[in-house]
């Protein structure tokens, strides 16, 4: 995989989503050490207390163009958490 750029997401109490690099085809993203996150990518914002839950320091991936573009992540608690994205672009092993 080629780098293309990192990220860091502030997640609040209104729901967001990534800002992708231009070719994006993988994002890696790490949550901060602040607290929780809930997420979907199914393009239906997540709440507090409705979604996939991701812990600090939890790392997960997304590496489907429609889910990328459909993420959408907020806090589950009143402490706003950074998450820490790297995007990829798939590259054929030569």
């Amino acid at each position: 995989m080629r780098l293309l750029g990192h990220q860091f997401l502030t997640v609040a109490a209104t729901a967001v989503g990534f800002t992708l690099a231009t070719n994006t085809e993988v994002a890696v993203v790490r949550v901060g050490t602040e607290g929780a996150i809930r997420w979907r990518a199914d393009g239906t914002d997540p709440t507090a207390s409705v979604g996939v839950p991701a812990y600090p320091l939890e790392e997960f991936s997304i590496d489907e163009m429609t889910e990328l573009k459909a993420f959408r992540a907020i806090r589950e608690s009143s402490t706003s958490v950074t998450l820490h994205i790297s995007y990829y672009r798939k590259e054929p092993i030569p």
